[in-house]
């Protein structure tokens, strides 16, 4: 991701050194080919010069390397994923990923110790983070120079300090390369109004920017202000650059970022006070219901999903109400820490259309308040419907008839009740042909179309059931042949000549309770008077009516 910058030659240096600093990074995190194995966890906290290893329930918890400490100190680690439970409720910034406090504060160390914060989000291991200490006597927070790191497990940021206060990594990935690189581009003496006006691009891309928005204190905030006072200064030449954008009212977090570098007589420095000025939001809600068609007693899943800006809100109330038929197991419910609040909806009573509508009431007692909504439709339908096509070959063979064949295509609807009864109803047609034999001819064919009925039963996940024709599935055709007198007229269905041997077959339907389900099958028959006939069959279900 380039940042802006005015000119050429201090936008390459900058995202040179952005990508020098992320492989120096990414190269910290890996393991040693012999690591130095973690001092042991103490029973009370108590760390002495051996040094030690103390943590919480959280997943917080700091590493002391022998050295570090010339004397017992009761070490305390209280860790925070979320930043509503940090002592200090206004976070450094809008996107928080986690933070531990660490005791006793102000404690000096004579080499770093590694801390590690736990995150309330899954992140890429391997990204790392801005760090940022709380400094109580003035009421903010300052970036710190070293990176907060996300460890292989992606639930933790672990960083190198030299000694004990309220850590928070926050900011969007990358910032901690992006912070080094604005240093490396200060001691590397371009001029000083270059050095603050890629400082203020890193700042708003990493760290905040007017819109910006995250859960701070348990509610949606939005960043509506930024301001800004940079002063750089390169070899004695000093710029000021102020920054003032969107609404500079509301309330606000502090951020203080010093830095001082240099070689021999090369000195530069730059220090930059910021204020972020944010106010409560309205985060968006999202209502699924999956699936969102059932059946007459089914059930859905009816989710509401709160996001403020980029994030989940969790532990919110949504308000769901059901208007048409069926109804929800719940009024309200709380949001996961996925920013996830679920209802059941259920429906038998009938058929029809449900909307299930959720509410969530935002920045209650603030100028902005409001409600935001959204909505899920579900269909009840009791309705399937059934295409079946069916083969009867008739080989007969014998004059005055070679052969006969039908394809018969046949369309059906069904209800499954409560009971799982399914019964329905359609209709089908014939594509039939008859093969004379000898010098016969075909002088008449009717095959109209018919009724059939559908009958059977269903369990959770399979349909069986019997169509049929109701009452009867007719063809009758006559065979005509010539003879010493004139000719002859034959007629079929007759007189032992594919009597009934035409009717569906009971053929046997079973097929998976889904859209789109398929069966088929064969078989074969010597109904009627010694003549062979042979059949298959398909189906293809589909939910809903034709």
């Amino acid at each position: 991701m380039a940042l802006p910058s005015p000119s050429r030659r201090s936008f390459s240096l900058l995202s040179s050194v952005v990508v020098l600093l992320a492989a120096v990074l990414a190269l910290s995190t890996c393991s040693s080919d012999n690591p130095v194995e973690a001092p042991p966890v103490t029973g009370d906290g108590t760390v002495g010069p051996a040094g030690g290893t103390v943590s919480d329930a959280t997943g917080a918890s700091v590493i002391i390397p022998p050295g570090a400490l010339s004397s017992d100190v009761k070490v305390t680690v209280e860790g925070f994923p979320q930043m509503e439970s940090a002592p200090y409720p206004a976070g450094p910034v809008p996107v928080f990923w986690g933070g531990a406090q660490f005791g006793p504060a102000g404690t000096q160390f004579a080499q770093p110790v590694s801390i590690s914060l736990p995150t309330g989000d899954e992140l890429n291991p391997g990204d790392d983070y801005q760090l940022f200490v709380y400094d109580p006597d003035n009421s903010r927070w300052v970036i710190e120079k070293t990176p907060a790191v996300v460890d292989p497990s992606g639930h933790k940021l672990v960083a190198q300090v030299s000694h004990f206060s309220l850590f928070g990594g926050s900011g969007m990935a990358g910032g901690s390369a992006a912070r080094s690189a604005i240093t490396d581009l200060l001691c590397s003496f371009p001029s000083p109004l270059e050095v603050c006006e890629a400082y203020a691009a890193y700042f708003k891309e990493y760290v905040a920017k007017v819109g910006d928005m995250g859960v701070w204190d348990g509610q949606c905030k939005e960043v509506c202000g930024l301001y800004m006072d940079l002063t750089c200064e390169v070899n004695g030449v000093e710029e000021f650059l102020p920054v003032r954008e969107g609404e500079l009212e509301g309330r606000e977090v502090m951020v203080y970022d010093p830095e001082n570098c240099g070689f021999g007589d090369n000195m530069a420095m730059f220090e930059a006070i910021s204020i972020i000025y944010y106010r409560c939001a309205q985060p968006d809600l999202t209502v699924t219901a999956d699936p969102g068609e059932i059946e007459l007693g089914g059930a859905s899943t009816v989710m509401g999903t709160l996001i403020c800006g980029t994030v989940p809100f969790p532990d919110q109330t949504v308000q769901f109400e059901c208007f048409g038929v069926g109804q929800v197991d719940h009024d309200e419910a709380v949001t996961s820490p996925a920013g996830q609040a679920q209802v059941m909806y259920t429906n038998d009573e009938a058929t029809g259309e449900a909307t299930v509508r959720g509410y969530y009431d935002a920045c209650e007692g603030e100028l902005n308040a409001g409600t935001v909504t959204s909505a899920a439709t579900i269909v009840t339908s009791g309705d399937w419907h059934g295409t079946m096509t069916v083969h009867y070959d008739h080989p007969v063979g014998d004059e005055p008839l070679e052969g006969f064949a039908d394809v018969v295509t046949i369309d059906f609807g069904f209800t499954i009740d409560e009971e799982d009864n399914l019964t329905g109803s359609g209709s089908g047609s014939h594509s039939a042909t008859v093969t004379p034999s000898g010098s016969c001819w075909q002088s008449s064919l009717d095959a109209p179309d018919f009724s059939v009925v559908a009958a059977g039963g269903a369990s959770a996940h399979q349909m069986n059931f019997l169509v049929y024709p109701n009452p009867a599935m007719p063809v009758e055709f006559v065979i005509t042949c010539p003879n010493s007198e004139g000719t002859t007229d034959y007629s079929y269905p007759g007189e032992g000549y594919l009597e009934g041997s035409i009717l569906t077959q009971d053929i046997h339907v079973s097929v998976a309770r889904e859209d789109g389900a398929t069966a088929s099958g064969s078989g074969s028959s010597d109904w009627g008077e010694d003549i062979p006939m042979s059949y298959s069959w398909s189906v293809i279900i589909h939910k809903g009516g034709s």
